[in-house]
């Protein structure tokens, strides 16, 4: 059994217990706070609903060249969520429109990311692409880099000055 499932919690009402125990993994500030970044710069991306596939190729794709912690980057994928997506997507095309042309509006925005099944989903996607792509995906690199720079310092930041984080594992968990 690995350290991050030893007591389950559900993510969506203890966020902090699994950022905690993220931290708490046994692994270098290094790895911890380059996961934590990739996973924020992927959540930043219009990729709803792929960001855990691409985490889990990035991390195939790159094993040889440099390792990160795949649960920290899992984890931070859900800073993407339903609550998120639209502030998020909505600051990834604004500034991704002081590059390229778009005249989307927030509300048009909201109705795309309104989906049901699969197919609407899908539709979605291709929307996310094909229809506002370029200033969304512009937005979404240069939002992502920032993001995740911020992250990857402020977490080795935080690794190196305060030292091993406690696994909140061992405390008494109340779900």
């Amino acid at each position: 059994m690995d350290e991050l499932s030893a007591k389950p919690i559900a993510i969506w009402r203890h966020p902090r217990k699994w950022v905690l125990r993220v931290l708490s993994l046994n692994d270098t500030p290094h790895a911890k706070a380059l996961g934590m970044a990739i996973g924020v710069f992927i959540a930043m991306t219009p990729t709803v609903g792929l960001q855990i596939v691409i985490v889990l190729t990035l991390a195939l794709l790159t094993g040889r060249l440099f390792y990160f912690n795949k649960p920290a980057a899992l984890l931070m994928v859900y800073v993407s969520n339903p609550l998120t997506i639209l502030p998020i997507y909505w600051t990834d095309y604004k500034i991704g429109t002081l590059f390229f042309k778009g005249n989307l509006t927030r509300e048009m925005l909201a109705n795309v990311l309104k989906y049901e099944g699969f197919e609407q989903w899908w539709q979605a996607l291709v929307t996310l692409f094909v229809e506002i792509g370029r200033p969304m995906l512009a937005g979404s690199l240069i939002l992502g880099s920032g993001c995740g720079l911020a992250t990857y310092l402020i977490t080795r930041w935080f690794l190196k000055t305060n030292g091993p984080v406690p696994n909140p594992s061992t405390e008494q968990d109340q779900v």
